[in-house]
C-alpha cells in the first residue's frame, strides 16, 4: 500500500472516527494518535523531482523559414 493510499484511509478514518459516538476523552487519543500517524507518512513522502528537459529537446533557435 503506497503512501498516499495510508494518508486517505486516515483521512476517511478522521471522518468516521467522528461520528461513532465516541466519549469525548477517546475522540482526543483517537484524534492525537490520527494526527502523529498523518505527520509520519508525510515526512517519509519524497519530493516528487521536477522534469528537466534534456538540452537536445530544447531548441534556442528560430527554423530557417522555406522560400521560393
Amino acid at each position: 500500500m503506497s503512501k498516499r493510499q495510508i494518508l486517505m484511509l486516515l483521512g476517511v478514518w478522521v471522518i468516521v472516527f467522528l461520528f461513532l459516538g465516541f466519549p469525548p476523552f477517546w475522540d482526543k487519543i483517537f484524534a492525537l494518535i490520527t494526527g502523529l500517524a498523518i505527520i509520519a507518512v508525510t515526512i517519509q513522502l519524497r519530493p516528487e523531482q521536477p522534469i528537466v528537459k534534456s538540452e537536445e529537446t530544447q531548441t534556442s533557435t528560430i527554423p530557417p523559414v522555406n522560400t521560393i
